[in-house]
This record gives C-alpha cells, sequence and structure tokens, in this order.
C-alpha cells in the first residue's frame, strides 16, 4: 500500500496574486506526485482590525505538524510579528523538513530571490536612464525582511549617486491597495517639491498610486513615473503599463515541494536557492511598451475576470440572504450545504467548537463561551461532504485530528480556514479539492458569510434563552421555586378553557399556611422562608396527576386540577397534611409547619372566570380555619 505523504502550507491572503501563484505551483505538483497539501490560509491584516486578526491568525493554532511530512512556510504574507515568531517557534521544535519562501530561517532550507540587487536595478535605472533626482518610495511592512532589502537598496542607490534621503519622500505601507492611494495624498500635500519618479514595493501599490496620481491630476509617465516589483497581472495589462520586476511564483512553488520530496528521498541539496528576476522596464517609467501577447486573449480574460466578479457578487449576496433567514444551527447547515455544492468540491467539512454557543449558568447568568486562542479538546463536525453525501449528524472528533476521518487518500488539497467572529473562534472549515479558495475573489466573503450567520444564530439562540429565563422569572416564585401568580393564571388558564369547552368538572384548593407571622416574629424571617419551602415541597410532592400549584401570595398557595373528584380532592388534603405531619416529627423544629385548606369543585364555564372559583375556595378554606380555631379556643379573627 502506498504510504500517504502530507505537506502542510501555512499563509496568508491567498486571494493575492503573489500567493496565488506560488500556491497554484505547490498544488499542481503536489497532485502530480501524490502528495496531500494541507493549507493553512488566514486573512489577516484585510479589515485593518485587530481583533479581526486575532480570529483569522488562530487557524494557525490548529496545526499538529507532527501529522505532516512537510512544511512550507510563507511568513512573509503574515502581518502579524508575534503570530509569525510563533509559528517558526513551532516548526523549530517538531522537527519536520520545512521550506521558507521569501523569509530566510535558520535550520530550514530556503527559497527566495535577490530583493536588494532586483530593486537596486529598478531605482538605477530612473536615476542611471532617466536623469531622476527626486525619487519617493513606497515601502511595505517595516517588519519585513523582502520590504527591507528593497528599502535598503533604495537607500543605497540614491547615497552612491549622491542624492539625499528624505524620509518625507519615503512612505511606510503594508503592500496594501489602500498604501498607494495614501502615500500619494502625503508626498502632494508635502513641503518637497513633486517627485519625479515614484518607486512602489510590490505591484498593488503601484497600481493604486497612479490612481492617486491621476485623481490629483496628474499624468503617468508624463507627470510623475511608477514603478512596482512582482509583474502581476493586473500590473502587466494596464494602461500604462506598470514598469515592475519579474519572478517565476509559479516555479517557486513548485521548487518548495521538489525539496521536500528530495529530502524525504536523502538526495543532497543546496539549503538556499536564489531564484533570477527580470527587470521590466515598460510604460510607467516612459520606456518602450512591452507588446501584450495577444489582445484577444487579453479581452478574454479581463471579461472572464469581470464576469466572475460579478457573478460572485451576485452569489454572495444571494448567500447572504439565504443565511439570515437561518434561526437555528440545523437550519444554518442545510442552507450552507446548497453553497457548498456551488464551488464544486470533493470533500467539505465545517467544524464548530465543542462549546460553540452561549449557555445559561444560574449563578453566573448567560456565559459566553469565548475561545480567542487555539481550540476545544474536541470539535463538532456540524457538516460534512465527501462522496456526494452530506452529513450534519454533529459528530465529535479531537481537535489534533484536524480534519475528521483523517487523511485516506493520495493527491488532495484542503484549504483550512477559521471561521471566527472578531477574535472570537467558533471553529474552522475544510474545503477538498477546489478551484474556487484559489480563482475566485469571494472565497473570503463566502467565508465571512457563514460566520456572521453562525455568530447571528448564536445571538438568536443566546436571546430566546434569555426571554425563557425572563419568562420563569415572571411565572416563577423566586423563594419556591413553583409556579406564582402569574404562573398560575397562565397554565391553570389554559386547562380551564379546554375544561370549559368539554364541560369538565374543576376543582380549586386554596392552601392557608398557619402561623407564618408568628413563625417569622419569634424565630427569624429565615425559618419563615423554610416554612414556605416545606409547604410548597409537599404541594409538588402530592401533585401527581397532572395538578397546576403555585404559591398565591406570602402565606398562600393554589391547587388546580380538572376531572377532580370529591374523593380526589380529600385525598389530596390528607396526603398533604400527612407529610407535614411527618416533617414535623422529624424536623426537631421548635414550631410545627401546618396549613389549612379548602377546596370547591365545579363544573367549568366560560361566564364564570376562574378567579370566582379562587374566591369560592377561599371562602371555604377560611370557614374551616375558623372552625378549627374555635374548636381551639383560639380568637377567630
Amino acid at each position: 500500500m502506498k504510504t500517504i505523504k502530507n505537506i502542510a502550507v501555512l499563509v496568508s491572503c491567498i486571494d493575492e496574486e503573489y500567493q496565488n501563484k506560488i500556491l497554484c505551483g505547490i498544488t499542481d505538483y503536489a497532485k502530480r506526485e501524490g502528495y496531500n497539501v494541507s493549507v493553512f490560509n488566514a486573512f489577516g491584516g484585510n479589515l485593518k482590525s485587530l481583533k479581526q486578526d486575532v480570529g483569522e491568525y488562530n487557524i494557525y493554532n490548529l496545526i499538529d505538524y507532527s501529522r505532516f511530512d512537510g512544511i512550507i512556510l510563507l511568513t512573509n504574507t503574515i502581518t502579524s510579528e508575534e503570530v509569525k515568531d510563533r509559528i517558526i517557534q513551532s516548526v523549530k521544535e517538531s522537527n519536520i523538513c520545512t521550506v521558507s519562501i521569501d523569509n530566510t530561517l535558520l535550520d530550514t532550507y530556503n527559497i527566495g530571490i535577490d530583493n536588494f540587487e532586483a530593486m537596486s536595478q529598478m531605482v538605477s535605472h530612473f536615476v542611471e536612464h532617466h536623469k531622476f533626482t527626486k525619487i519617493n518610495y513606497i515601502s511595505g511592512m517595516d517588519d519585513n525582511c523582502d520590504s527591507q532589502a528593497r528599502l535598503d537598496a533604495y537607500k543605497q542607490v540614491l547615497t552612491a549617486h549622491n542624492i539625499p534621503i528624505q524620509e518625507e519622500r519615503i512612505y511606510h505601507g503594508n503592500f496594501r491597495y489602500d498604501d498607494g492611494i495614501n502615500a500619494i495624498d502625503k508626498f502632494l500635500n508635502s513641503n518637497l517639491e513633486r517627485p519625479d519618479a515614484i518607486v512602489c514595493a510590490n505591484d498593488v501599490m503601484a497600481l493604486s498610486a497612479i490612481k492617486g496620481l491621476q485623481a490629483h491630476g496628474l499624468r503617468v509617465p508624463q507627470d510623475v513615473c511608477i514603478s512596482g516589483f512582482d509583474r502581476i497581472y493586473d500590473a502587466k495589462n494596464y494602461y500604462p503599463e506598470v514598469s515592475t520586476i519579474e519572478r517565476p511564483l509559479y516555479d517557486i512553488g513548485q521548487l518548495a515541494c521538489e525539496k521536500i520530496n528530495r529530502y524525504l528521498n536523502a538526495i543532497p541539496q543546496e539549503q538556499c536557492e536564489t531564484i533570477r528576476t527580470k527587470a521590466i522596464f515598460t510604460q510607467s517609467c516612459g520606456c518602450l511598451k512591452c507588446k501584450i501577447e495577444s489582445i484577444n486573449d487579453f479581452r478574454i480574460k479581463s471579461y472572464n475576470k469581470l464576469s466572475q466578479y460579478r457573478s460572485g457578487v451576485m452569489n454572495m449576496n444571494l448567500m447572504a440572504s439565504d443565511l439570515a433567514e437561518t434561526s437555528s444551527i440545523s437550519e444554518v447547515m442545510s442552507k450552507i450545504s446548497k453553497h457548498v455544492l456551488d464551488i464544486e468540491c470533493t470533500e467539505f467539512y465545517l467544524c464548530l467548537c465543542e462549546d460553540w454557543c452561549s449557555t445559561y449558568d444560574a449563578e453566573r447568568g448567560f456565559v459566553d463561551n469565548i475561545i480567542t486562542n487555539g481550540y476545544t479538546n474536541n470539535m463538532l463536525c456540524m457538516l460534512s461532504y465527501k462522496n456526494g453525501t452530506f452529513n450534519n449528524d454533529g459528530f465529535k472528533f479531537p481537535y489534533k485530528d484536524m480534519i475528521p476521518n483523517g487523511y485516506h487518500d493520495c493527491g488532495n488539497v484542503y484549504y483550512y480556514a477559521p471561521i471566527h467572529f472578531h477574535e472570537k473562534c467558533l471553529g474552522y472549515c475544510i474545503i477538498g479539492n477546489s478551484s474556487f479558495p484559489l480563482q475566485s475573489p469571494m472565497y473570503h466573503s463566502w467565508l465571512v458569510n457563514i460566520s456572521t450567520c453562525i455568530e447571528n444564530v448564536i445571538n438568536k439562540i443566546s436571546l430566546k434563552n434569555m426571554v425563557n429565563e425572563l419568562d420563569k422569572l415572571y411565572v416563577i416564585d423566586n423563594l419556591s421555586k413553583i409556579y406564582n401568580r402569574n404562573g398560575f393564571y397562565r397554565f391553570a388558564g389554559e386547562i380551564y378553557k379546554n375544561a370549559c369547552i368539554n364541560k369538565d368538572y374543576v376543582m380549586v384548593l386554596f392552601i392557608d399556611l398557619d402561623g407564618l407571622k408568628y413563625i417569622n416574629d419569634r424565630f427569624g424571617h429565615h425559618e419563615g422562608d423554610n416554612t414556605i419551602l416545606e409547604v410548597a415541597e409537599t404541594i409538588k410532592v402530592c401533585c401527581t396527576n397532572g395538578e397546576v400549584y403555585a404559591r398565591f401570595g406570602g402565606d398562600e398557595f393554589l391547587v388546580f386540577a380538572s376531572n377532580y373528584s370529591e374523593d380526589d380532592a380529600k385525598q389530596l388534603c390528607i396526603n398533604i397534611e400527612d407529610r407535614l405531619n411527618v416533617y414535623n416529627q422529624k424536623s426537631e423544629k421548635p414550631y410545627k409547619v401546618g396549613a389549612s385548606m379548602g377546596y370547591h369543585i365545579t363544573v367549568a364555564d366560560e361566564n364564570i372566570p376562574i378567579a370566582n372559583i379562587i374566591s369560592i375556595a377561599d371562602s371555604k378554606m377560611y370557614e374551616l380555619k375558623r372552625q378549627r380555631r374555635k374548636m381551639r379556643g383560639q380568637p377567630v379573627n
């Protein structure tokens, strides 16, 4: 039997072209060579929220490195330095073959480019070929090694050509689209002369910088030249076409897998490999136009991308609307099933933390089981799809297994993504063998729809539970824990309505606790409370035939029942008295717990309010109490 080999890839923001192309290389190699690839992806930094980033980056805490034969790291795509350090430390402790891309690490295989040399070519081109001296720079993250090498190259080229470095001409960004626009606003609002050229640390920022310049009425390259880095599709096919640095991202992904394969087969190899880059000087710096390979192919690709985007937006809107109608987790899973079929995967798993929903505690109230770091020891697979069949049984499995039922075949690609609401971890989902995560720009929105829907259901369940608890407060006596006056009228009233329709006999038993004021005054209110509790418990134990019983007032209790005979009512009174007598014999209390009772039985009549029957039972109880006091020589009133 062929041994299954597994590779883990740790990456963030796979919807960006840099990550996307590398992953295409990795996944194509894995399918060809029979490796399983598990891509652990976050969308950190996308929404500019620290809480959101905590929820996204938590997916890396799921990984059990011992289950993999090789690891590929793209930590340069992760914006959190703390998260990167934690990942690198965990990988080192695992002693598993690791390949780091574009971030040189000790004790790992490394693949990268010479960022310093590549950027030096671009900046030197502006200085030497175009004779520019006012060159601004839009940088990536300060703690990113690629970003730092490119910035260092910019500064060194300027220094080598005796051009002063002015910090106001440098904008520190995060490789994001907004950085280009924000940088242009900063540059044009400064006191410095307008730049001749702006060098950007990647193409995404270069494209947005062009847009920012155009918004200010400036032309590229006639007024300001621009360059980027990476040669992404949009930069290559934009007008003006962006001068940039081209690197073989797909080949880097293939090479990363090949290095793991060589290691596993004990084939000697270099620890570090530097991939050659190529500087492309074209329209945005005022150089020769690079002809589009095929205008027809470009038109087709552009149409397909636009069509895919429009279709994706429509599907996301439909999905959001569909999921908004749900009010229970079973409804959520049913709705999600339809959208799983749309992404054409062979496997899908939606796994939630075991205590994903808030719970109610009698002492603490509602408890929101918030997890922000890691997962519960056991996970619940709320929805699975494999071999064309859905399962929503919610079966339990250890979180260290990561994927329910484990890996059983070769050549599969699994995309792991967090399910969370802000920093609150709800679980994660796995998509197996689908082009959707890499090819659709809506993958992140798809995940957000699921996360938001589950959080909404949690809120709905919590609200429902809260209403139920408030309702209990409305109908349950806080001391005796049996119905209060409100509860009596609600539940006895329902039985009374049916009895009126059927012309059944109904019975109301009025119970008045004897001597409560005396017990409170002589022995304290805690003993008075004990007396109330004992009478309530006695009534509860003796009512075994569907009766409704309640504490009607301070020392008054009621029992209501339908289809009761005189014998039934008398027996109930006897049972209550007997149980109180037993209590008095055993309690060793300095007082006796007793109660006076009176009942009334009549045919239910919709023209006679239940309150009238209670009043008659009360009068009978009082008459019996009056007679008993008279016999004992006690005051009647």
